[in-house]
């Protein structure tokens, strides 16, 4: 195994997770509080092993910043690959509505990228998950918490703790 490809951030990256589309787009969070969408070359993507070295690595296309009050511990996306959610120790969770930039690298983030605040926990956002079926469905799970919450992306309502 060698190292294809590196992306630095002025703070411990925490977490990570590949579109569930294709293997190009990724996100990042960190201990920075920001969120990072990234497109790996696809000089990276293929080859026999999976990846093929190449001097044009990562690009970070949209960077939120202070996308929580802070660091980022969890983070999914959804089957759609419209929505991801994060965990962090200011204990919310947050849902972010992408513009559909894999069919247009040219998406305007700022005006088509739309949050939603998820309240609930008593302490850090563990776990994150998006249903597989039904992408408006989240599972989550918090530190010393005892329970898995379930809630609806559509309406931000935690409908049920299991």
């Amino acid at each position: 195994m060698k190292q294809v490809a590196v992306l630095y951030d002025s703070q411990p990256i925490r977490t990570a997770c590949f579109s569930p589309n294709n293997g190009e787009y990724f996100v990042l969070g960190t201990n920075s509080k920001s969120l990072k969408f990234c497109r790996m070359s696809p000089n990276l993507i293929g080859g026999d092993n999976g990846f093929n070295t190449s001097e044009d690595g990562i690009e970070v296309i949209y960077e939120q910043m202070d996308h929580h009050n802070g660091s980022i511990y969890c983070v999914d996306w959804s089957r759609t690959s419209r929505l991801v959610a994060t965990g962090s120790n200011d204990k919310m969770i947050k849902i972010l509505v992408t513009p559909n930039f894999e069919e247009n690298e040219k998406a305007d983030w700022v005006k088509e990228a739309k949050e939603m605040e998820l309240k609930g926990h008593k302490a850090i956002v563990r776990t994150v998950c998006f249903n597989p079926i039904d992408p408006t469905v989240l599972l989550s799970g918090g530190l010393m918490e005892n329970d898995v919450k379930v809630w609806d992306t559509e309406t931000g309502q935690n409908v049920a703790n299991l």
